[in-house]
């Protein structure tokens, strides 16, 4: 959902500059994967935003981990996703959608700090 960087020209500026560029937090800590239910009451100013996706995913027969994957695989100049897991089966499912060659990802943006950027949580 953060598309800063890329709508800044700075991911391409930097990728000329042969600087690699890694990303991290692919799944806001867990919190795209999490049902509408599990979503925290701090976060309420953004359903909006948690709705859409589950609507989307429902609708292309997606998981949302899925979605999440596809969207940043879509930024061809992204040279390392940095993710974090809870178990075996979780990286096993994770490293199977990377290897899945799907083009299907919402167009969510959302600039909203408080969401986007986990520190401020």
């Amino acid at each position: 959902m953060d598309k800063r960087i890329y709508e800044s020209g700075w991911l391409n500026k930097l990728k000329r500059n042969k600087i690699e560029i890694h990303v991290r937090s692919i799944f806001l800590q867990g919190l795209l994967l999490k049902d509408k239910k599990s979503i925290p009451k701090k976060f309420k100013n953004c359903e909006n935003i948690f709705k859409k996706l589950g609507n989307y995913c429902k609708n292309k027969n997606i998981s949302k981990m899925q979605a999440c994957i596809n969207f940043i695989k879509s930024f061809k100049k992204i040279s390392y996703v940095i993710i974090g897991f809870e178990n075996i089966d979780q990286i096993k499912k994770i490293i199977k959608y990377f290897n899945k060659n799907q083009k299907k990802y919402p167009s969510l943006i959302c600039n909203d700090a408080k969401l986007i950027n986990p520190r401020l949580w």
